[in-house]
């Protein structure tokens, strides 16, 4: 295994994502779960934070948006996001979307909600999309106050690369949330690195304590905070995950 890298030179590089969510995994199954039903309660708006190459993975869950905003430190993760969205609105699409909404679709029906997959992907390419590339430390963000009913985070804001800008950006994000909006976050948990792929890459350690403490002082009230453990340890070189809902105070 390599040296630690720090977020910007490894965090969620394309390369990664087509690696390593080619498959439905337990882990990625229980994160898609815990989006739908943030959606299923939150329709209208969303905010992705350090979305990544894996946006439209992600979003799909998110069924009741009318728009998603995806922000991301870097350009090459937003080309390649918006890259992919026109392949999927061609027909060109990849297995893993498949599976992600049949699983949806599934979750849903749980939740006395009927919608086949192909409705679930149809709603992901058919609402707004914006697309940007921005340093999420660079404040205020060009939103208004009160501007998304959700605000979202999977494995983004944990690379933030101080304390002090993890929560920077949650103050930020309390802003522009709506006050009957939630926030919606999964990190990794009790850890300061990961592996992506061949590399070690760094992230702020969290648990529950820290997130609650961050949480509390950006203006939020902590609905549910879940540990699960991860599928793979000694593959992923973390021990955990944490799902977190939380609402404006």
């Amino acid at each position: 295994m390599n040296q630690v890298k720090n977020a910007g030179d490894v965090n969620y590089l394309k390369l990664y994502f087509e690696q390593f969510y080619n498959e439905m995994t337990p882990e990625n199954a229980l994160i898609l779960a815990f989006l739908a039903k943030v959606s299923l309660n939150n329709p209208g708006p969303v905010l992705d934070l350090g979305c990544g190459p894996t946006y439209q993975y992600w979003n799909q869950a998110l069924v009741f948006a009318n728009r998603s905003v995806g922000i991301d430190l870097r350009a090459d993760n937003i080309d390649y996001v918006g890259g992919v969205i026109k392949d999927l609105r061609m027909g060109n699409v990849h297995s893993r979307y498949l599976d992600v909404s049949r699983h949806v679709s599934r979750v849903l029906e749980t939740l006395d909600t009927n919608m086949n997959s192909e409705e679930v992907l149809y709603r992901l390419l058919n609402r707004e999309h914006e697309l940007m590339a921005r340093n999420l430390l660079h404040q205020p963000w060009s939103f208004a106050d009160e501007s998304f009913q959700v605000i979202m985070s999977c494995f983004g804001i944990d690379h933030m690369p101080s304390e002090d800008g993890m929560r920077s950006v949650l103050r930020e994000a309390r802003r522009v949330i709506r006050m009957d909006g939630v926030l919606s976050l999964v990190t990794l948990a009790e850890t300061t690195t990961w592996h992506n792929g061949q590399e070690v890459a760094a992230c702020l350690y969290s648990d529950e304590k820290i997130m609650r403490s961050r949480l509390r002082e950006s203006g939020f009230s902590v609905d549910g905070l879940k540990f699960v453990p991860a599928d793979n340890p000694e593959r992923d070189g973390y021990p955990g995950i944490m799902l977190i809902t939380a609402h404006p105070k």
